[in-house]
């Protein structure tokens, strides 16, 4: 990997040829994943997201150093290089792998390239739902957690719109990066199922555990649902059914209860069964039209996930239209999620810049 860097991500770069290219390859070579010699697994992890953010961050590195004539190898210089170098390695090392496995490092003799993508992405990979993945209890609640530290990510984002190097990949990796932190962390507050934890945070067990938001209002669509396409009808009538025919026959049997008690409960269930069929009919066709505002926390969820999805898209992708989506789980009834402060200066710095698609 380090001739790799040194001979073509060195050379590729303006800003780290001449003084600075020493300095800048010691740390683009430090904490690489793969040590081996696969031309294809280099590839894979020169061209991966951490190695984006590392250039990028050594770039505005070296321009602070040149604005402030700076020279190598001097106490300021290496204040303002590990400065970057560390708000590079607290963004590349807050992601979906564990501590022991971002400490272990792959040889040539157990890498493959599946893992190495894996290890050398930033940003998350979930499939859809995303909420089953990222709220997984049978895995352990955080199993598939992307742990980013934001106010890095905010750092390194302030960084980089303060100065005048732009790059529409990165401008990508920092929408996907902002918008990765707010959805998963919203998924997590509303799709974690409530427990009375104990003090070192672990389940007394499942009798305690509570319904969480998502989980009750998908209960509720799904019992709306049934009502509307007569499951629920269904089982309630043959409930009934059981009841009357069971209180007849005891009515015929039991010496002291009337044989009509049978009929007249028989009568009352019915009456029961069509009040209900029409009332829970009602409210469920105004649910299911009304969805934003009877379902707000599995319309925000959506629409969410809809945005998850459509930064992954590949280019072009209009700017427009990531604004327009944005905005639709920022303003989404019963909640005050808003548009968060990054993503609307990213977004606000593109239009700026007359950048239409990336």
């Amino acid at each position: 990997m380090d001739d790799y860097i040194r001979n073509k991500i060195i050379p590729a770069n303006e800003e780290f040829q001449g003084i600075w290219q020493e300095a800048v390859l010691d740390i683009l070579c430090t904490f690489c994943e793969y040590e081996g010699k696969d031309e294809e697994f280099i590839e894979i992890e020169a061209s991966s997201e951490k190695m984006k953010l590392k250039i990028l961050l050594m770039k505005l590195a070296v321009h602070e150093l040149n604005a402030k004539g700076i020279q190598p190898e001097t106490d300021k210089s290496q204040e303002i290089l590990y400065k970057y170098e560390g708000i590079s390695n607290e963004i590349n090392f807050s992601n979906h792998l564990t501590r022991e496995e971002s400490d272990k490092r792959l040889d040539k003799w157990e890498a493959d390239s599946w893992d190495i993508a894996k290890r050398t992405r930033i940003t998350s990979n979930y499939s859809s739902p995303i909420v089953n993945k990222i709220v997984n209890l049978q895995e352990g609640a955080f199993a598939n957690r992307i742990p980013h530290n934001l106010e890095k990510i905010n750092e390194a984002l302030t960084l980089y719109l303060k100065s005048k190097i732009r790059d529409k990949e990165i401008d990508r990796l920092f929408l996907t990066l902002l918008s990765d932190c707010e959805i998963i962390g919203c998924v997590e507050k509303f799709g974690l199922s409530k427990y009375f934890a104990r003090g070192d945070g672990q389940p007394w067990g499942g009798l305690l555990k509570r319904k969480d938001l998502i989980e009750e209002e998908e209960d509720s669509l799904s019992h709306n649902k049934d009502v509307l396409s007569g499951i629920w009808p269904m089982k309630l009538f043959i409930w009934f059914l059981g009841i009357s025919i069971f209180t007849i026959i005891a009515s015929n049997l039991v010496f002291f209860i009337p044989n009509s008690l049978g009929y007249i409960v028989s009568i009352i269930l019915i009456i029961i069964w069509f009040w209900d069929y029409k009332s829970s009919k009602k409210v469920a066709t105004n649910a299911l039209n009304n969805f934003e505002t009877s379902f707000p926390t599995l319309n925000l969820v959506e629409k969410m996930e809809n945005f998850y999805f459509l930064i992954r898209t590949s280019s072009p992708l209009p700017v427009s239209k990531i604004r327009k989506d944005v905005k639709n789980w920022g303003d989404c009834p019963g909640f005050t999620v808003g548009i968060p402060d990054g993503i609307k200066s990213l977004i606000t710095d593109m239009e700026r810049r007359g950048v239409k698609w990336i």
